[in-house]
């Protein structure tokens, strides 16, 4: 259909005003299940430390003779563990003009970029937490201290009888870890499919080293696959005619109720069962925002964070070490 003759249209008009919504869409995550569900202190050092000890060894042939002589036993000390803290910071710097600025969807543009960045500072946290990072002191001016991660110190912890891993589940050999990865902890070279007798290897294993875990972290892909467990399909769900239930929340094991859940910080091929109760984060510095010297026309401000792992007792959690999203099945 032909335009009015002379008709006024917008593509002529240049003093419309736009059209801006007045909210901001992000999409991307800021979630921390794992620092949510450990607990917190306060720590006065930059190296903090930490006691852990183990029943004696049953002995189950204790009988004695009648009016037997007392050979003393000897005493059993505590094991005395110790991390280092790790500072991790975020910052923003905004122009003048751009902080008094009408800006759509923000009262200040200053407050918007700290929000942001203390999300994505958590996040920094947590993917570190979860990751294979091993402790590094540091070197005053030069390199900066990192913290032992939650998964390294699992992998690394000594069992009972003193030697080996004792909180380590390598899929390929469950409930040992190979030598070869025992010192470093790097990924395997092949992770396998995740399976539900992983699972309950890892239950049994935990159970023997008297630890109770009730959650389970797992990547996105292997958390499809438990939801595949053969459990699954025996279980009775009231749903609506246009509804379709197919997800594993909670799993009963020989060995305790877990919880499974999803993150997206845990490294692709690594799975954490945790007794939230045996881990912590320390907090040397808590999150602190500063505002830094002005430069020229612009505020800079700083959140800053001093914090570490503490792995009360490695032998309470089981590191699934080597995971994949188990195929479909045909």
């Amino acid at each position: 259909m032909a335009k009015v003759t002379n008709a006024f249209t917008t593509y002529m008009a240049v003093g419309n005003r736009e059209d801006l919504s007045n909210a901001i869409y992000n999409i991307d995550p800021f979630d921390t299940p794992v620092m949510s569900a450990i607990r917190r202190r306060n720590v006065k050092n930059r190296f903090f430390d930490w006691q852990t000890e183990f029943l004696p060894v049953v002995n189950p042939t204790n009988a004695q003779v009648e009016g037997f002589v007392l050979a003393n036993s000897p005493a059993q000390p505590t094991i005395r563990m110790q991390n280092a803290t790790q500072i991790s910071e975020r910052d923003a710097t905004v122009s003048g003009s751009q902080e008094e600025s009408d800006a759509a969807g923000k009262s200040s543009e200053m407050a918007h970029q700290m929000a942001m960045a203390s999300k994505v500072l958590k996040s920094d946290m947590e993917t570190a937490l979860c990751s294979r990072q091993p402790r590094n002191d540091g070197v005053d001016g030069t390199t900066a201290r990192m913290t032992e991660s939650l998964t390294h110190a699992i992998a690394t912890a000594v069992g009972k009888g003193g030697t080996g891993p004792g909180g380590a589940v390598s899929p390929d050999t469950p409930g040992t870890l190979p030598a070869t990865q025992y010192a470093n902890f790097p990924a395997p070279g092949t992770p396998v499919a995740l399976t539900e007798d992983m699972l309950g290897n890892a239950m049994q294993l935990a159970y023997t080293n008297g630890a109770s875990p009730s959650l389970w972290v797992v990547p996105p892909g292997p958390k499809r696959t438990v939801s595949t467990f053969v459990g699954r399909s025996t279980t009775q769900v009231l749903v609506g005619k246009t509804e379709v239930v197919s997800t594993v929340d909670v799993i009963a094991t020989d060995f305790g109720r877990v919880k499974c859940i999803p993150s997206r910080w845990v490294p692709p091929d690594v799975g954490l069962l945790l007794d939230p109760d045996y881990a912590a984060l320390g907090y040397f510095r808590a999150f602190r925002q500063y505002l830094m010297a002005r430069t020229g026309d612009a505020e800079t401000r700083m959140i800053v964070v001093e914090w570490g792992v503490e792995t009360r007792n490695g032998l309470a959690h089981i590191l699934f070490n080597g995971i994949m999203q188990a195929p479909p099945a045909p």
